[in-house]
């Protein structure tokens, strides 16, 4: 009987490892290259193209207000954005779905300072191939992606605040 929590553990393992291959090989083959322009709105209703990369790099979060994961992450880099570690300016959250107002509400209660983007009909996330949340990309100022990610990663914040403190 021990053996089979054993043989269940790894199976598992296997599966979920299985289901994130697709995932995975689509980060990593979107690294280099041209992060597209995606027509969001913002809360407020009016229209925020993105990336609007001035001339700084940034992060772009993609995420839904009921992904607990997604609400880690942002915790995350809301304490690095507190700490100084990162600049609120160069992050950006665009939330796929969802009311305005809800997700309004939701950054306000839990304190995230960050911007706010909402891809209301999802288009913009179908557009750049994301299928699961949260997804993270880095954005270099010449509109390359520098790295993405989806999922929670142990290492996620520490490369972000990496990557934005060198460019």
């Amino acid at each position: 009987m021990k053996n089979l929590g054993w043989i269940f553990t790894i199976l598992l393992a296997i599966f979920v490892i299985w289901r994130r291959i697709p995932e995975l090989t689509k980060n990593i083959s979107s690294e280099g290259q041209t992060f597209p322009q995606l027509n969001l709105t913002r809360l407020d209703g009016s229209l925020a193209p993105l990336p609007n990369l001035s001339s700084e790099a940034a992060v772009v979060l993609f995420w839904t207000r009921t992904c607990g994961p997604c609400k880690f992450e942002m915790e995350r880099i809301q304490a690095s954005i507190t700490q100084g570690k990162i600049p609120a300016d160069r992050v950006v959250a665009v939330h796929i779905g969802g009311v305005a107002s809800e997700v309004e509400l939701h950054m306000r209660t839990f304190g995230f300072t960050f911007r706010t983007l909402m891809d209301v009909d999802g288009i913009a996330a179908s557009t750049i191939g994301v299928t699961m949340t949260p997804t993270i990309y880095l954005v270099s100022k010449t509109r390359n992606v520098a790295w993405a990610s989806s999922g929670i990663g142990p290492t996620d914040i520490w490369r972000i605040e990496r990557y934005l403190k060198n460019n």
